[in-house]
Order: structure tokens, then sequence, then C-alpha cells
């Protein structure tokens, strides 16, 4: 999808802007993906016990090749075992992961229609919208949650525009000063492959649902 498409008014860009302006603090990622011995603290735990609280099971499998940071897919959470999380982004991910995604697919599972535990057409925008707005009321949606999200539209503008993995890296890093890693993975995630514009729902699918919110939908 485009990043220069007008929503409620605004286009996708300029917000994204607005939000990759913010200085919000990096977060120290001291959480691993698994625990390195019994008993130690790692996301792999967090996401499990936050399904439990909402009745659920989950199985959860370290891909260190993921680019995300973690996704649902079939049931499953997947998470990238290359990067360790921080505490904000684990109670994110329980929001975002857990709480919407993986919920969505067990109520989804127990209705006749099986399709809905595929998604309908256009289903994607919303429900990353919805999964955002999970995130605003666990309290972990920081003004460092909102750079990275409008870094990551404004690298898949620059795409399509014509700019390359470089030029776009450099104008985060120079231009927002953007924390090079955050950097590096909001442009390894607009240029895989040969250019994936998935991140742009993300925030056109938020405004969607803050705007459906606000009107009482």
């Amino acid at each position: 999808g485009s990043a220069r498409q007008v929503v409620e008014g605004r286009r996708l860009l300029d917000v994204a802007l607005d939000w990759l302006r913010e200085r919000g603090a990096p977060e120290p990622r001291t959480i691993p993906p698994e625990p390195p011995r019994p008993g130690c603290r790692s996301l792999r735990g967090d996401l499990e016990r936050a399904a439990r609280r909402l009745g659920l099971t989950v199985r959860v499998h370290v891909h260190a090749r993921l680019s995300a940071a973690a996704a649902v897919s079939g049931g499953a959470v997947l998470l990238g075992g290359g990067r360790w999380y921080s505490e904000q982004e684990s109670v994110r991910l329980c929001a975002h992961e857990v709480g919407f995604h993986l919920a969505a697919f067990h109520r989804a599972r127990r209705l006749p229609l099986r399709l809905l535990s595929t998604g309908t057409a256009g289903f994607l925008a919303d429900h990353e919208g919805a999964a955002l707005m999970c995130e605003v009321e666990s309290g972990a949606f920081t003004a460092y949650r909102r750079r990275l999200i409008g870094a990551r539209v404004f690298a898949v503008d620059a795409m399509l525009q014509g700019a390359s993995f470089s030029e776009t890296l450099s104008t985060l890093r120079e231009g927002y000063d953007l924390d090079a890693t955050d950097a590096y993975y909001a442009c390894e995630r607009a240029f895989r492959g040969d250019g994936f514009t998935k991140d742009v729902v993300y925030l056109r699918g938020f405004l969607r649902v803050s705007a459906a919110r606000e009107q009482g939908e």
C-alpha cells in the first residue's frame, strides 16, 4: 500500500514523519527470546504467561532469521532469535501478538465459517491497527515505539520513490537521528526481497481504528 494515501484527512507519510520526529529514548533490551538456563526470564515465558491469563495455550518458536520481532502464524508465535527485547517491548508483544492476534485466531477457529481464521479481503490493516490499539491500552505505546513505526513507513515510501537501501538508511540516521540498529531494522523490513510494503498498514489501520473508536463504532 502507498505511504502517501490520505486516511482520516491526513497523509500517512505526514503522520509517520510526525512520529519519526518524536524524541523517544531507546529501550534497553535485557530480555532474551528463550531462557539461557532454567528459571531465567525470557520473552517466551512472558508470552506463555500472557496466553494462560486469557485461557489460551501458545506455541512459541524462535527463528534466528525472522526479520520481524515477533509474528503469529497458525496459532503459534514466532520470535526473531537474533535479538533481545526490552521490558516495554515485552508488554507490547504480549498485548499485540497474544492479546489481539492470537486471541482473534482462536475465536475465529470456533466459528462455523473457517475463512474468518484466515482473514477476509482487506482485514490486515484493521487487525494491525487494533493490535496497536491494544498496545496503547497496555501503557507501552511509547514515543520510541511510534518513532519506529514512523521510520518503517518512511522507509517504505523512500523505497517506492526509488531510493536505495543505503540512501534510506543514511537519511534515517543523519536526517532523523535514529539509532543505527533501529534505522537498519526499518530498512531491512522495507527492502527485503524485492521490496515489501506491509509496514504501511500498521499506521493506516491504527488511524482507521482510532477514528472508529472516537466515533463509538
